[in-house]
Formats: structure tokens, sequence, C-alpha cells
């Protein structure tokens, strides 16, 4: 018992029951208790109430199955701190198989867990298209502005690729990049248009990057077809300029002369 009271990570033990009757005292200080306090069921005091009716459920199928679990739950200490944990729940048994006791670990991933929470606000809020998706371009996360974008549920752009989406005069590009990717990793530029719910196209620029040991490749789009409309409309100003048969001069705001047609 010196030993347990001295790992970094909690442990319990509990009677066949589920009743607790030891903790170290890390396992007391994850809780938020004391550590007599945490005896029986004292530890489900400090329990988020939202994470009540799962833990129960998952201690009575344990008890009825014989088979251990494992879950994430939180505990609220005084003052409305946080606390994110594993449970991790292995059963003792005797030679008929029968429980004799459950031993239990408890994890702190508070800070795990508070990162990526902060990353997933962060893919929420993004003003940037962002995606994970497979090697062969299967979508499987999106932010929220895609829906923005091409005005799609999410759910429905979920599992399909980002060649279904593009413009079959912009699909060779696309693949050649993705393939460069597969093959020689590195950052992948590449731009293509897409295709929203309404059938119309948009102007998407790519930086994409994939991980080598996931396979996924994680992915920023720019919607750019704004600035594509902008640079056409330029170029047809450019050029109505250059052929105009009058003579079209050009001052800034001194009056001085800055361009002349030819």
């Amino acid at each position: 018992r010196r030993l347990l009271g001295h790992l970094p990570v909690g442990v319990f033990v509990s009677e066949p029951n589920g009743t607790c009757v030891y903790l170290n005292a890390r396992c007391a200080e994850l809780v938020g208790l004391p550590m007599e306090e945490c005896l029986g069921y004292g530890w489900a005091r400090r329990m988020h109430p939202d994470d009540r009716p799962s833990t129960k459920a998952a201690w009575e199928l344990a008890i009825a199955s014989g088979a251990g679990y494992r879950q994430e739950r939180r505990y609220v200490h005084e003052g409305g701190r946080c606390m994110r944990v594993i449970v991790d729940v292995r059963p003792e048994t005797d030679e008929s198989g029968q429980v004799t006791a459950w031993f239990g670990t408890v994890t702190d991933i508070t800070a795990e867990r508070s990162s990526h929470d902060e990353l997933a606000r962060f893919f929420e809020l993004s003003s940037e298209l962002l995606c994970v998706a497979c090697e062969d371009g299967t979508f499987r996360q999106l932010s929220a502005s895609w829906e923005r974008v091409l005005d799609f549920p999410r759910e429905q752009l979920l599992d399909i690729t980002m060649r279904s989406l593009v413009h079959p005069d912009d699909r060779q590009i696309t693949d050649a990049a993705l393939q460069s990717l597969r093959r020689n990793g590195g950052l992948a530029r590449f731009q293509n248009r897409c295709r929203t719910r309404r059938g119309e196209w948009r102007q998407l620029d790519w930086s994409a990057t994939l991980d080598a040991d996931s396979r996924r490749m994680h992915a920023v789009a720019r919607d750019i077809s704004e600035q594509g409309e902008f640079e056409a409309r330029l170029r047809l100003a450019g050029a109505v300029f250059d052929h105009a048969l009058e003579g079209i001069m050009v001052t800034n705001a001194q009056g001085v002369i800055v361009a002349v047609n030819p």
C-alpha cells in the first residue's frame, strides 16, 4: 500500500458489488475529496451530473457480466475546477471465474482534453476551410466554414472524396498534387474548382500535408473565387483600355498622367 500511495495515477479497489474499499491519495486528489469520504460510493458526490447515468450503467453492466470497462468521466472540485479522467476497471476472479474484487486506475487527462477542446474550437471557428482526409482524399473531418462556402451539410460531405466535388477540368491537377503528396510528402499547393450544392463552382487555393504515421492528409483551403472574378474583370478592363478606338488618359489625384492607351 505504501507503493500504491506514491503512484502518479489513482488506484482503487472495490468489492464485487462495486463498493469502494480502498483508494490511494492520488485517486482522492483527482476525485476532489478526502480519502475517507471517497469510500463506499462517496466518490460519486463529485462526479459531473451528466456523467452519472453512464457511470451507473457501466458499473451495472460490469457487475452483471463480470467484464471490466474503460470510461472517461469528469469530477467537479470545490470552486468549479473540472478534472477529466480515464477510469479503467478490471476484475479479479477466483478459480471458478467469480469476481472477488475490482481493481481500477484513474488517469488525469485534463491537460490533454483541454488542448483537444481548444483545437476543436479553433477548427470550428476558423474562416479557412480546414479538413482531415484519408490519403485518397476521402473527407474525415471538416470545419464549419465548408457549409458556408459550399452550402452542403457537413455530414453529407463526410466519407466522400475531394475529387467528387472537383470540376472535371481540374481533376488531373488535383490527382497529380495528391499523388505527389503520397509519394514525396512535404507540402502540396494547388488550385481547383469545387461544386456547391446549387451547382455553382468556387475557386479554392489548397495547402496540404500528409502525416507519415497516420497517413491522414491535413489541408487548408481558401475560397479565392472573388479574387479570381476581380482579376478577370481587371484583365477585361485592361483589354478595353488597350484596344479602345479613342485615346484614354489616366491621371492621379494631383493631375499627373500615370497611364495612356496606345
